[in-house]
């Protein structure tokens, strides 16, 4: 299969040999199947071609990096979580300096813990059960109600 990056290039010459972007997607779709970048990503490249932009490498995106996702900072969101269950996404974020949605991510994630009832307890998913009762949250849910 294809990388992106050799789809963009891809298209970028049968661009070239005057294919339109119809076509080109329904050339990547028999080569790659379910693995083609999508009809929208074809236009969106063309028209970078056409406004001269011919590089095919990735831009870098924008927005907080995923190197913030490290074991120290896991490590730390756990440890905060642990320290008071209570704790809220916004001051996760503003404790560690890093993005709402990083933190999110690690909660969800990274630490499989979700809130429930305004705690943040472990979950896990089985069959069509959302949560299973664990030792783990029961001994959170004991220590929040000595609170």
């Amino acid at each position: 299969k294809l990388s992106r990056q050799y789809q963009h290039y891809y298209t970028l010459i049968r661009w070239k040999n005057n294919k339109t972007s119809t076509e080109i997607h329904a050339e990547l779709v028999i080569g790659e199947g379910d693995q083609a970048v999508s009809l929208r990503t074809v236009d969106h490249w063309i028209a970078a071609f056409k406004a001269g932009d011919e590089d095919v490498e990735d831009k870098p995106c924008s927005g907080c990096p995923h190197e913030v996702t490290t074991p120290e900072t896991i490590a730390k969101v756990k440890e905060l979580v642990s320290d008071d269950l209570h704790i809220t996404i916004r001051g996760l974020a503003d404790l560690l300096d890093i993005s709402l949605e990083r933190v999110s991510y690690i909660l969800n994630e990274e630490l499989n813990m979700k809130k429930i009832c305004a705690k943040w307890v472990l979950y896990k998913l089985k069959g069509n059960k959302q949560w299973i009762e664990s030792e783990e949250n029961r001994s959170q849910i004991a220590r929040t109600a000595k609170n």
